[in-house]
């Protein structure tokens, strides 16, 4: 069991040497990275008595201080309180955008990603359903489906109730 600040920074310990020492650039990659993450508070804490949300935004921190060009993420949503979607996936959509980095998240509820993606691969029991880009001018047309499946009224009324759950 370690306190999250250290289990966070042996994120980076893949990439070291042997007997290599992590940096001071290191540490202050890390500890940026708890703190847009909102869990530098709780650094000092037990990793192994952290609560789903926390322990979530624990396992991105240490996923980000390692570099990856590619994140692969599954169901991550499930179970956990809105401050830290909207946190997780805020910090996230700044790693694609600034960092260039691809992320690809797996969802039962699409709904909370939409506003951060940009697009949508929708599978069924066959395989590839559908790939829904949303640069697409007729994104709506093409999400109609979905939203009523999902019980959205519309693309806007999605994008809302997000930034409504986020207050």
């Amino acid at each position: 069991s370690f306190p999250v600040g250290d289990f966070v920074r042996q994120g980076k310990e893949n990439s070291l040497q042997a007997f290599q020492a992590s940096t001071d650039a290191d540490r202050r990659q890390a500890e940026n990275i708890m703190r847009y993450l909102g869990i530098d508070k709780i650094a000092w804490r037990d990793s192994n008595l952290l609560g789903r949300s926390d322990l979530i935004r624990t396992l991105v921190a240490r996923s980000l201080v390692q570099s990856p060009s590619l994140l692969l993420i599954d169901n991550f949503l499930h179970d956990i309180n809105e401050t830290s979607k909207n946190c997780i996936l805020s910090v996230l959509y700044n790693e694609v955008r600034q960092n260039k980095k691809t992320v690809v998240v797996t969802s039962n509820d699409p709904g909370p990603l939409a506003r951060y993606a940009d697009q949508l691969i929708v599978f069924s029991e066959e395989g590839l359903h559908e790939q829904i880009d949303f640069s697409d001018p007729q994104v709506d047309i093409k999400m109609r489906h979905y939203l009523d499946k999902w019980g959205y009224a519309s693309m806007e009324d999605m994008f809302s109730r997000k930034s409504e759950e986020a207050v």
